[in-house]
């Protein structure tokens, strides 16, 4: 939908302001973080943007102020330990399955008629976990992650998604 990304980035800008940042925002596209972390400027919490500066200062300097937000994409959906207060909303734009235009996929797809069950679904629930736990890093940690994806519970396949992540509650209205 051509509006998704600038719904999108209105309610991620309503969450900066009331959490004054402390907020992870992963993306599955360049695209899409460079308009949302552009349209975020406007609401008074400095924002970090991968490839600004090299990903251990920005996880460094993410870490160290609770009043800023990191704009991210693949690289930072594993790998990443911010525990505390520092991250206490995590936002994922989209489910994130490999690109249909990827070459390893199109080898798959000739070789395995089931391709999307096979490899692109499970890659896809292994990916959301990864990236769900930035959040909780330790027993005392809490907050919430947003996911913008409406195809958790529109298509067949969200139920995976959601069974794949730990327990609690799950909402689907952003207030």
């Amino acid at each position: 939908d051509p509006g998704f990304v600038g719904e999108m980035s209105g309610h991620i800008n309503r969450i900066l302001k009331t959490l004054g940042g402390r907020t992870m925002c992963l993306f599955t596209s360049y695209r899409n973080l460079a308009a949302c972390a552009a349209a975020a400027e406007s609401t008074g919490v400095k924002i970090l943007r991968q490839g600004d500066k090299p990903r251990s200062k920005l996880l460094k300097e993410f870490r160290k102020d609770k009043g800023m937000a990191l704009f991210a994409t693949a690289s930072f959906w594993q790998g990443v330990d911010i525990p505390g207060e520092a991250l206490s909303c995590l936002i994922i734009d989209k489910l994130p399955f490999i690109p249909p235009d990827d070459p390893l996929l199109d080898a798959l797809q000739e070789r395995d008629p089931k391709t999307f069950q096979n490899y692109s679904l499970p890659k896809a629930v292994l990916a959301l976990r990864q990236g769900f736990g930035r959040l909780i890093r330790t027993q005392t940690d809490r907050g919430v992650v947003v996911i913008f994806d409406n195809r958790l519970f529109a298509s067949s396949y969200g139920r995976e998604f959601l069974a794949s992540l730990p327990e609690c509650p799950v909402h689907r209205d952003l207030e």
